[in-house]
């Protein structure tokens, strides 16, 4: 038998109700009638403005903001590699730059560290100021040595006045090795590692405009740098931190979450 039950058995809750007034339809219409009005104007204001809603930094806008503070000379490009000098105000020389466009990075360094990195010409240390796509600088010491063994590159110490001596870790995973068969030293190691920013002061407080003594050190041994080879490095360690310090300053706020496109 077929159950049957009245409108007026039925649960007051479980049915479908209007609004009890003719007032209370139109409120109800109209709010949601707005929050469907700021949804669409929000989503609108943020397609036609896309960079207040993506904190990202274009490419574009980076380079701009780097190449803001120097100058270039003699530039050239070369398979996707612009070749130039970064000179800046005030300052007597310039930092030979290079940026790479596949990578997106650029590499300035002083003369006497560009001219050993990466090709080697003499033992010794250099600094250079990395960018990479969209970020912020970082300084790197690179080690370059030539011998008639296999050094197995791995550290470095800088001893300065009366000093303790600085060392400073190469990863063998950034060491570049050749053989030139050519020279009486034909076997050439050639290294870099990214400085932390405490090892940028201690360095930078020890060898300010004092003479150093470089060793450089590996699996097989060391081998200390001739004077005349070690003395440009102060020099040219603190002329890449003051570049270092350009950069940060003006990629402040602009670099924390990487490239927009």
């Amino acid at each position: 038998m077929i159950g049957y039950r009245s409108p007026a058995s039925l649960d007051a809750s479980s049915l479908w109700r209007w609004p009890r007034s003719a007032g209370a339809c139109v409120s109800a219409f109209f709010f949601v009638l707005m929050k469907t009005l700021l949804i669409a104007l929000a989503l609108s204001f943020f397609t036609h403005f896309p960079s207040l809603a993506d904190d990202r930094v274009s490419e574009k806008d980076w380079r701009a903001a780097i190449e803001s503070i120097f100058t270039k000379r003699h530039y050239r490009s070369t398979d996707g590699v612009e070749s130039f000098g970064a000179c800046f105000p005030g300052r007597r020389a310039c930092l030979v730059t290079e940026y790479d466009r596949f990578s997106m990075s650029y590499r300035f360094s002083p003369l006497m560290s560009a001219a050993n990195f990466p090709s080697h010409m003499f033992d010794s240390l250099g600094a250079h100021v990395f960018i990479s796509r969209c970020s912020g600088p970082s300084l790197a010491i690179s080690a370059a040595v030539s011998s008639g063994f296999w050094l197995m590159l791995d550290s470095a110490l800088i001893l300065a006045g009366d000093s303790a001596p600085i060392r400073i870790n190469i990863d063998k995973n950034n060491v570049f090795r050749t053989v030139d068969r050519h020279s009486n030293n034909p076997f050439e190691e050639v290294g870099h590692t990214v400085l932390s920013d405490a090892q940028v002061l201690e360095i930078e407080r020890v060898i300010r405009n004092k003479p150093v003594v470089i060793r450089i050190s590996g699996d097989s041994g060391y081998l200390v740098v001739k004077k005349k080879d070690a003395t440009y490095l102060p020099d040219d360690f603190m002329f890449a931190v003051t570049a270092l310090r350009d950069f940060e300053k003006v990629l402040a706020g602009r670099v924390s979450n990487g490239c927009r496109q």
